[in-house]
């Protein structure tokens, strides 16, 4: 039996990408809503925008393999969402062969 408010499953993404549109209004890393007068700008790259320090770390620690390069600007956004995923499957397939 499942008592109440147990928690039966977590769902988490993949992989993310911020669509165009909210770029400048959402967080890169959360998508939660950027604050109006200061929000965090990354260390590498002009455009992501995070809504706090915590976020842009964790988002470039993350993203290392993008920062300082044009892919969020000039590749259609399936198309950086791919890319993501297969980076990240990539990275867990070496992760695990190196493990066992």
């Amino acid at each position: 039996d499942i008592a109440a408010g147990e928690e039966v499953m977590r769902d988490v993404a993949f992989g993310q990408v911020v669509r165009k549109r909210h770029r400048n209004t959402r967080c890169w890393m959360c998508v939660s809503p950027l604050p109006l007068l200061s929000p965090v700008p990354a260390r590498k790259s002009v455009t992501p925008m995070y809504c706090s320090m915590h976020c842009r770390d964790l988002d470039e620690s993350v993203h290392a393999h993008e920062l300082a390069k044009p892919w969020c600007r000039v590749l259609p956004e399936e198309v950086l969402l791919a890319l993501r995923c297969a980076l990240r499957c990539n990275t867990l397939q070496h992760t695990a062969t190196h493990c066992n």
